[in-house]
């Protein structure tokens, strides 16, 4: 596995990148973290590191929509170092199954057919405390 350095979070119109600095402190621009924030965020890549897929749902680029994936624009990209290159995942969110599970996108890096799955619950909740609401407002149009 390779060590995440960069993470963009996007929520809708808001989104924030986090960077590890050169002593692999996590860092955000323009402000410093919290230490609650820096636990929050490594416990939330621990466990995004360990997430199996709960159940597979749908196959083809054309079924995001029908899982609100798209319209939610809610996601995470991981830039990965693997051998010496970075590589990027990105895995975006869209509304809850029956199940209370959301339904999610990631791109596959084996580049065959898109998966739609339910993703489990309880690493998403991580997110949503630890990640999510980092994600800075866009700036005021003057």
């Amino acid at each position: 596995p390779g060590e995440v350095i960069k993470i963009l979070i996007e929520d809708g119109k808001k989104a924030t990148t986090l960077q590890r600095n050169n002593t692999g402190r996590w860092t955000q621009p323009g402000r410093q973290l919290a230490e609650n924030e820096l636990r929050d965020i490594k416990t939330a890549l621990s466990f995004m590191g360990q997430f199996r897929v709960v159940d597979w749902t749908a196959r083809g680029a054309d079924k995001l929509a029908t899982y609100d994936i798209l319209s939610k624009q809610k996601s995470l990209t991981f830039s990965l170092l693997k051998n010496g290159e970075t590589v990027e995942r990105k895995i975006q969110f869209g509304r809850s199954s029956q199940r209370q599970q959301p339904y999610a996108f990631a791109t596959d890096p084996l580049k065959q057919e898109s998966v739609v799955f339910e993703f489990p619950a309880n690493i998403f909740q991580l997110c949503e405390i630890g990640l999510f609401p980092l994600t800075l407002s866009p700036p005021e149009n003057n």
